[in-house]
């Protein structure tokens, strides 16, 4: 609790931590200011959680403080709930210092919650560099809210570990690779997402999977003209038109394309 704490590294996975322990905790972490790595993976009983949203909302709340120095944090089979991971989104939406969440094997939370959750990805500020979310049941649906947030966050997010996705279909992962890029236009393309580089699933299909990788090449700026002359400009699809209708700072990049 002390503010001069050198600690860097906490780990309570695999305790039996219960509501009283999360909230001494919670008490614990909110003056720190060293603390950069918090692992709270395992908590539960057989499968059932230990810790209820008020737990959960003690231990999130340093990460709303503007001092707060956590990078990691690592909650996978932490049976959180649905109150939970609501404290979660809360938290998140005042932090600029979290670069690695992982809440991968949380299957209490509802699609709703977690179509919820996946708001803290929209902020431009957010400092997300990598998000787990494998095993937690995600489908089509899911991949079209996903895909909302991935058109706004646009710098930040590098990694979306999705894992294994057995319920989603062509139609859902056509959903982000339009987040990637949107072909139908110019504009449509340079506002697409040009920073994720991994899904972290098997299932990706071949013409996603080229877009990740292509985002992984270069900085945005290089990797937006190689999109709009890779998918826009083939088969001479293009119209002037286009460039009439064009803002002057993308028209001069356009130009000397």
């Amino acid at each position: 609790q002390s503010p001069n704490s050198a600690l860097e590294v906490l780990d309570v996975s695999s305790t039996n931590i219960t509501d009283e322990g999360a909230i001494a905790l919670g008490h614990g972490l909110a003056n720190n200011k060293a603390l950069k790595d918090l692992r709270c993976f395992d908590i539960s009983a057989h499968g059932m959680p230990l810790i209820t949203a008020a737990g959960w909302q003690s231990v999130f709340a340093c990460l709303q403080s503007k001092e707060s120095a956590l990078e990691s944090l690592d909650l996978r089979y932490s049976s959180i709930d649905e109150g939970g991971l609501l404290a979660l989104t809360n938290a998140l939406s005042q932090n600029s210092s979290l670069k690695m969440l992982d809440v991968s094997h949380n299957k209490q939370v509802s699609a709703a919650g977690w179509r919820s959750f996946f708001a803290c990805l929209e902020r431009p500020r957010a400092a997300l560099e990598e998000v787990h979310l494998c095993e937690n049941h995600l489908a089509n649906e899911d991949m079209t809210y996903l895909a909302r947030f991935l058109r706004v966050n646009n710098g930040m997010l590098k990694t979306l570990n999705l894992g294994d996705c057995p319920s989603v279909t062509d139609a859902g992962w056509a959903e982000l690779s339009n987040a990637l890029c949107g072909a139908s236009s110019v504009v449509a393309i340079h506002s697409s997402n040009h920073a994720l580089r991994s899904l972290g699933s098997p299932d990706v299909p071949r013409h996603l999977d080229e877009l990740l990788l292509l985002n992984s090449r270069g900085d945005e700026v290089s990797v937006a003209r190689e999109k709009i002359l890779r998918y826009h400009y083939k088969n001479g699809k293009a119209h002037m038109q286009e460039f009439a209708n064009m803002e002057l700072n993308r028209l001069h990049r356009a130009a000397s394309w």
